[in-house]
């Protein structure tokens, strides 16, 4: 039976505990059910892992599935977070799309977030090892120079952690971005790219918490040089 890596991204805030030693509970109770624990956007937020998990479906069945076998652990980081069992269940995980294979990534949204603050991600062209990738980040109106300015500073500080710290224990070291920008759309390349998955999911974390709610992108897509601008799989997502 095929098998796959998942990582679970939830956002916390641990009114009596730190972050640290919460990451700590769940490495000593659940390691033995294959989980890991990375802490990201400044640690405001918890990726855990589990790895070797069984899958015979898509990636949203196969996520919700996966709660079966990972709910002890998220009960666990909720029950931290002071959050009643009734508001917990209208939590809802939803997957993300990103430039590499190693994982299949879902991010846990609080209610009301997944029409407010949720950002749509996809490929244009599905990842296939090329070292030479394209993100763009895409806008239903048009980037101020404000906002456009907000975002090469955001994109310029990620990847200059990546590339020297790293997240997750993961890195981009040897990359290097080419910043663009025009009226709707926001896109950098990177080049020397190797494939990483927890550096992309701090950038979307970083999106979501740094720019205003009214300037954050509709989706994010990456894509491969030269590939099409946009396939039939944004077009579901209502992004062209």
């Amino acid at each position: 039976m095929k098998t796959i890596d998942v990582v679970v991204v939830q956002q916390c805030h641990f009114p009596r505990r730190s972050i640290r030693e919460i990451g700590e509970d769940i490495r000593v109770r659940f390691s033995p059910m294959g989980a890991k624990v990375h802490f990201l956007a400044e640690e405001s937020a918890m990726a855990i892992i589990w790895s070797g998990l069984a899958t015979e479906k898509g990636p949203t069945e196969e996520i919700r599935n996966h709660t079966k076998l990972i709910g002890p652990v998220v009960l666990h980081v909720r029950s931290e977070m002071d959050i009643h069992a009734r508001l917990a269940a209208q939590y809802d995980p939803l997957p993300l799309y990103l430039p590499d294979w190693k994982y299949r990534v879902c991010i846990w949204l609080r209610p009301g977030e997944i029409k407010g603050r949720f950002i749509h991600t996809g490929y244009e062209k599905v990842y296939n090892g090329c070292s030479s990738i394209v993100c763009r980040l895409i806008s239903s109106r048009r980037n101020d120079p404000k906002t456009a300015d907000a975002l090469k500073s955001l994109v310029t500080a990620w990847h200059d952690s990546a590339t020297t710290t790293g997240f997750g224990e993961e890195d981009m070291s040897g990359s290097q971005i080419k910043v663009m920008a025009e009226d709707d759309e926001f896109q950098f390349e990177v080049h020397g790219y190797r494939p990483v998955t927890f550096p992309w999911i701090e950038l979307y974390l970083r999106i979501r918490a740094l720019l205003p709610r009214s300037r954050l992108p509709r989706g994010i897509t990456y894509g491969l040089l030269g590939a099409p601008e946009h396939s039939v799989f944004l077009a579901r997502m209502g992004i062209s």
